[in-house]
């Protein structure tokens, strides 16, 4: 019986070695991340940010601008929780709010920084997504990664 439990332990945490450096190879594919090591990639490829997309509206003002996103811890396991923070500003100094979603788990808070609660069903790479508004309407969005073991 322990044999068994050690066999369906061994290939999850193989399954999931695979599909990490599967998104390894994809990355340095692009010729990226080639002159990175590999533990510094590890540590990059799990709280991964996507490029921003900016809606804007076209009255002359300028979109909110996102700095930096970043999520505490970046690994974490089903029903455990994450803190993630975002850095943004306006150019032109209007107030700015904050909304955040994601399809699976759920987000605690509001504002600029709140958790994230992974959820039981969803093991592998979950997203949250953040979009920042000023108060005369323009937006950004970005779209962070982050990856939730058993």
């Amino acid at each position: 019986m322990v044999s068994f439990f050690y066999l369906a332990y061994w290939l999850l945490g193989y399954y999931f070695y695979i599909k990490l450096i599967s998104k390894i190879y994809k990355k340095m594919k692009t010729g990226f991340f080639t002159l990175i090591p590999l533990s510094l990639l590890l540590i990059i490829n799990s709280g991964c940010v996507q490029p921003e997309s900016i809606i804007s509206s076209s009255n002359g003002n300028l979109s909110p601008v996102v700095k930096s996103v970043s999520v505490d811890p970046l690994y974490i396991t089903v029903g455990s929780s994450a803190t993630i923070t975002v850095d943004a500003a306006d150019p032109d100094g209007d107030a700015i709010s904050f909304s955040w979603s994601t399809p699976l788990g759920d987000i605690i808070g509001s504002g600029y920084q709140v958790r994230y609660t992974a959820a039981y069903c969803c093991v592998g790479t979950n997203s949250i997504t953040i979009i920042v508004e000023d108060t005369r309407g323009a937006k950004v969005s970005k779209t962070v990664n982050i990856e939730i073991n058993p």
